[in-house]
């Protein structure tokens, strides 16, 4: 259960750790009796604290006791930074955090940057004057420690702290340990960054309590299995709990089963990434529901069955990534119906038919390569391409001049495709590849 019960008071000395151990649940009692466990090395330290501070309020003892016990279930000591942590002259809203919340570091996700003067959100004016005014009523708000060498599991005690806005733990990847389903009582949480750690075990079923205003869920390249929680889009009396979310990432993890049918509850999603798992089955009915989406990856999973033409109905999209599956049937023409598409990667797959003639003549990237039943011609429009993979199907025609000076193209040249100084009287295959050097415009073919 979470620390309960004590009004916000002065805290006597004289009764300081009678009180500590009240507000304590029975989790952190019992680690209180290994002498090294982090929570007891937080205990320590705060009995030496309350000999140098009076706090106005129990919650200040609860805020820093929850810190002390990040600090010392981390390693904090080996940081990169740890400026002030554990300083008993400081205020914890000055401890060091890092600047700016990263939210979602590859150049898949558009990058959502929140700066704030502080963790604790203090106006300037009370930072650079008296941090006697006010400071005792300022909760904790985001925890920013990403890229900065934290070693060792979440204490429970760090869900203490329900003012949270956000977490940002991107880039520890000796932070290992479970998700723990307290993570569902950071009720105000918008954002949440814990890729790039060791992190494993499954995703909780709790992660659906967060905030209806989360905007961001990030857990990339951790160490995750198990099957995608349905939680993620349930609704409590019938309303999306995750239904502002923006940006939800969970690749590379180990997640298996299927992209979960209440995903189309999320219905502001922008960014949708599920690359590099073990889902199966076929897209979910459920997905052309987001009508916001903008780009959506499934790339290397075990993903079955045909592209349905339902995407095509979702004129927000830009890209779509689906390569390295197990995705049978035609290229549905309805992706004719997306003006904005300029993203369409399908390598890697069992696909048929032809190209739909009518694509948007913005697409930049186009990788269909390894598709051996994939037919026809080239689309004419293609004007904007920047990078065009074709190897291993059968498209055929004399690829246009304006294809030849692209930054990368690659593809079998034969009888059947030529042009871009490949024969058309080629009898054999060969595989043709073109790189453009980037500092001088010169083309390179092997």
């Amino acid at each position: 259960m979470a620390p309960s019960g004590l009004p916000d008071e002065v805290l006597n000395l004289s009764s300081i750790e009678l009180l500590i151990i009240q507000a304590l649940p029975n989790h952190t009692l019992e680690a209180l009796e290994e002498p090294d466990s982090p929570q007891s090395l937080a205990h320590q330290w705060l009995l030496t604290d309350l000999e140098e501070n009076n706090y106005t309020l129990t919650s200040r003892l609860k805020q820093r006791f929850a810190l002390a016990s990040l600090f010392h279930a981390t390693n904090g000591e080996d940081w990169l930074v740890n400026d002030h942590w554990l300083n008993h002259s400081v205020h914890e809203c000055f401890w060091f955090a890092r600047e700016t919340f990263l939210d979602v570091p590859t150049d898949n996700f558009s990058y959502v940057e929140v700066t704030n003067p502080n963790p604790c959100e203090m106006p300037p004016e009370q930072i650079n004057g008296s941090r006697a005014v006010n400071i005792e009523h300022n909760h904790y708000q985001h925890i920013w420690l990403h890229s900065n060498s934290l070693q060792g599991s979440l204490p429970l005690e760090l869900f203490w702290l329900t003012d949270l806005r956000s977490i940002s733990l991107y880039n520890n990847q000796d932070v290992a340990g479970s998700i723990p389903s307290n993570i569902g009582k950071l009720s105000k949480v918008e954002a949440l960054n814990l890729g790039g750690t060791s992190l494993s075990g499954s995703l909780p079923t709790e992660i659906g309590l967060l905030s209806d205003s989360m905007f961001s869920i990030a857990i990339i390249n951790a160490q995750l299995e198990g099957n995608l929680p349905s939680e993620l889009g349930t609704l409590p009396t019938e309303i999306g709990l995750l239904s502002d979310v923006k940006d939800f990432a969970v690749y590379g993890n180990s997640f298996t089963g299927t992209i979960p049918s209440q995903v189309g509850l999320m219905s502001s999603v922008e960014n949708l990434d599920f690359d590099e798992n073990y889902i199966s089955g076929t897209f979910p009915s459920e997905v052309f529901l987001l009508t916001n989406m903008r780009r959506f990856w499934a790339c290397c999973n075990v993903l079955t069955g045909t592209i349905p033409s339902e995407f095509g109905g979702i004129a927000t999209l830009e890209w779509f990534q689906s390569g390295s599956n197990a995705l049978t049937g035609t290229i549905p023409a309805e992706f004719e119906q997306l003006p904005l598409l300029n993203t369409l990667d399908l390598e890697h797959n069992m696909l048929s038919g032809s190209l739909p003639q009518g694509l948007s003549p913005h697409i930049e990237w186009l990788d269909v390569t390894n598709n051996s039943m994939l037919t026809g011609p080239l689309p004419a429009q293609f004007t904007n391409l920047f990078w065009l993979f074709l190897e291993g199907t059968q498209i055929s025609g004399i690829l246009p001049h304006y294809l030849c000076d692209i930054d990368t193209l690659e593809f079998d040249c034969s009888a059947i495709l030529c042009g871009c100084g490949c024969s058309c009287m080629n009898e054999t295959n060969t595989t043709f590849s073109q790189v453009m050097n980037s500092t001088n415009g010169d083309a390179s073919r092997v």
